[in-house]
């Protein structure tokens, strides 16, 4: 019986996670491949699991076990009716829309119902198996591990297995049956309980009053507070590190999957029988982790980018371990599981809830990490040698606010004697602060406030000392940032850590486009071609950026720029940053929401060329590179116009796929890889790109045939087209 409870709950929470990424890639032709759009549905679908276990324990409550049982069988056979899940777009968002709810609003229409129900199975099942009389089922938790077990392999096995195996439809399917296989399953436990509950009903059995009175007793107020927040920490420090390594460190493909991957297996450690890593070896470690790497949190070193990722990840990795620690230790007796499982769900959605929509609104970067780091810090149970006393309290605070006005000390004096070397400057405060926090690791409430002197110094020092940002912002898109370089002369656009555009700080050299639009690279090229070949129809850019390109226009030449994130349109339009549009030869408009939706709505034939430059953190939106797409932008341009695709991409080789997809549609495809640049080249402002042209045989296709520079993409890789229900970007990494 425990079997078959475990492979139930197992593949309940196979097909609970199996969904979400499914789902995410039905949303991904609507808006695109920002990382709140992901965060946003991790929001929802916790929100929904709160709502899930309510139901859970609020219906068991009411009804009964038996009772309940049944209602639920009827409503599991309801939701049949709504699948496969489907989810509609027909319209567009309104550029000023808040877009996390509308895309709150079609999940809740579409995707809802199947969830909560699924949802719902694991304490169900759980709470079913305690009503049995099985000799495991006083203490059913072990049973939480296989739902994780669960969660870990769909979360694993979908880049892996479904997504290059089928198109999402096939995907959608393939769920659809296993739901039914569900089913099935469930009722196969309700018949294991009746009848196991039927023989325990029979005999006189003493088991409950045989168990500890404090086991028993109903969970106070206090210990479900606690409960919320020891779910609170590591559900919103998963998204924070997520956010963090990828807008400051690497917008890797799939990089997303380590954090909530490691969120798994911390909730498989703490519930299983036998401990693999022992709560208290795991307490013990973590201040002599997260206190040495946290100048990390505000830090990168140069060229070391992947090699930090690691160590971001084993600080989440023991904050985690050592809240759901604690959250496991805490847990009730098996008559309160439910009720154990709402709360604890509850602390997951607040998380979810202050990183999607509270963080972006309150700060201008990804601080909620180290906030979360510096709350697991007081989860760390306290070492008691002897009962408190009032002036082991007032130590508790008195200490940490000594070493803050030393910290400050430091910070002034070294202020005063202006000490330019910022590393010793950083040795000067870390070293005596870091010091003081490990003497106090055995008292949590201490520890925790030294090291938050610890982290705000560390935050005002990386401002003094990094002068240089001129601007930052946050929003549903993402970090954006304009940074100068005194000693380059140039200032930049960062999308967390991907260069949008570059300007040089002298006035001379302003109208030069840089960086991956400079005049000797490939956009030099096409923009020539295209110039010689005196056509006049207006240009559409996908993608805004600084408006660098916008230094190409002649003067009977009209620019529409599509962009998504509204904070680059102010940033572009802001002469005190960037003036490529304020200078511009010929006219502009920017047209802001999803381009390819926006796309839609031109004439056709209206264009001469289309230039796509969209990224988010080097992730290019797949939906801008599908079969559809491309057929798309082919009614928008001229018979003998261009469709300019900038490709360069640390993680990704699109050329295999730009070949496949032009040779579908009957493309010419030629590449220039602009990658060897030099030294002088790069003081001047030049960056490596690689660009595509694709079209039919035109005036622009034929010159840039004769240039050197050019080469035909040639199917060397042979690999599926991308199509709005397929694609695999497992195919494309750089490995």
């Amino acid at each position: 019986m425990v079997f078959l409870y475990a492979s139930t709950i197992f593949m309940s929470a196979f097909l609970l996670f199996l969904i979400q990424p499914i789902v995410g890639k039905m949303l991904l032709p609507l808006y695109g491949g920002a990382p709140a759009v992901w965060n946003t549905c991790m929001m929802f679908f916790q929100a929904v699991l709160l709502l899930g276990y309510a139901y859970v324990h609020l219906s068991i409550k009411w009804l009964g076990t038996l009772r309940q049982a049944k209602y639920h069988m009827i409503l599991m056979g309801i939701t049949v009716a709504v699948l496969p899940i489907t989810i509609v777009y027909n319209t567009t968002p309104p550029a000023d829309a808040n877009p996390v709810l509308l895309l709150l609003g079609r999940l809740i229409v579409f995707v809802a119902l199947p969830f909560f129900v699924i949802s719902s199975s694991a304490p169900m099942l759980q709470s079913w198996f305690s009503k049995t009389n099985d000799p495991s089922s006083s203490d059913p938790y072990f049973l939480y591990s296989a739902s994780n077990v669960g969660s870990l392999l769909a979360l694993l096995g979908y880049p892996v297995i479904f997504e290059p195996l089928m198109g999402v439809i096939e995907q959608n399917r393939v769920w659809s049956y296993g739901y039914g296989l569900l089913i099935v399953m469930t009722l196969s436990c309700l018949i294991f309980l009746e009848r196991r509950r039927r023989v325990e009903n029979n005999k006189d059995s003493n088991s409950i009053a045989a168990e500890p009175a404090q086991q028993l007793s109903k969970p106070s107020g206090r210990q479900r507070a606690f409960w919320v927040l020891t779910s609170f920490i590591p559900s919103s420090m998963m998204l924070s590190v997520t956010t963090y390594i990828t807008t400051n460190l690497a917008a890797i493909p799939l990089l997303w999957v380590l954090p909530l991957a490691l969120y798994l297996v911390t909730f498989i450690l703490v519930f299983a029988r036998r401990q693999v890593l022992p709560h208290d070896f795991m307490v013990r470690i973590m201040p002599f982790v997260i206190i040495p790497l946290s100048p990390l949190f505000f830090f990168s070193l140069n060229n070391l980018e992947l090699l930090l990722i690691p160590t971001h990840l084993l600080m989440f990795f023991v904050a985690a371990m050592v809240c759901h620690g604690e959250l496991a230790k805490s847990r009730p007796n098996s008559r309160y599981l439910t009720e154990f499982y709402f709360w604890m769900s509850i602390g997951g959605v607040l998380g979810g809830v202050f990183n999607t929509l509270v963080a972006p609104v309150v700060f201008s970067r990804v601080v909620e990490y180290p906030i979360t780091m510096f709350l697991a810090c007081l989860m760390l149970p306290g070492v008691k040698l002897r009962q408190d006393t009032s002036s082991d309290k007032l130590l508790d605070v008195l200490l940490p606010l000594l070493l803050a006005v030393f910290v400050c000390a430091v910070f002034i004096g070294a202020q005063m004697i202006e000490l330019g070397n910022w590393l010793t400057f950083l040795a000067l405060f870390f070293v005596p602060a870091a010091l003081s926090c490990f003497t106090f690791k055995t008292r949590p409430i201490r520890f925790a406030l030294a090291f938050g002197v610890v982290l705000l110094s560390l935050g005002y020092f990386t401002d003094m000392y990094k002068g240089n940002q001129l601007y930052a912002s946050r929003n549903f898109f993402g970090v954006k940032r304009v940074i100068a370089n005194p000693a380059r002369g140039i200032r930049y656009l960062y999308h967390g850590t991907t260069v949008h555009g570059s300007q040089f700080l002298d006035p001379t050299f302003q109208k030069q486009p840089l960086s991956y639009y400079h005049p000797s690279g490939p956009i030099g090229d096409v923009f020539a071609a295209y110039n010689r070949a005196d056509l006049t129809q207006p240009i559409a850019v996908v993608g805004l950026g600084t408006g660098s390109v916008s230094s190409y226009a002649t003067p009977q030449d009209h620019f529409v720029f599509y962009e998504i994130d509204p904070d680059v349109e102010k940033i572009a339009r802001n002469t005190q940053y960037f003036n490529f549009l304020s200078g511009m030869k010929g006219s502009f408009e920017v047209v802001l929401g999803d381009a390819r939706l926006a796309l839609a709505n031109a004439h056709a034939h209206e264009y001469g060329m289309i230039i796509l430059d969209a990224f988010s953190s080097d992730a290019i939106p797949v939906h801008l590179l599908t079969k559809e797409a491309l057929e798309l932008y082919l009614t928008k341009i001229k018979t003998d116009g261009v469709l300019v695709f900038h490709i360069s991409n640390r993680f990704l080789n699109l050329e295999p796929l730009m070949g496949e997809l032009a040779k579908e549609l009957g493309l010419v495809c030629l590449i220039r890889k602009d990658l060897s640049i030099k030294h002088e080249d790069q003081k001047l402002g030049k960056s490596p790109s690689v660009y595509v042209v694709m079209g039919r045989r035109g005036p622009v296709v034929n010159q840039l045939i004769h240039n050197a520079e050019w080469h035909k993409v040639t199917a060397r890789q042979k690999i599926p087209i991308w199509t709005d229900k397929y694609s695999n970007l497992i195919d494309l990494l750089k490995w």
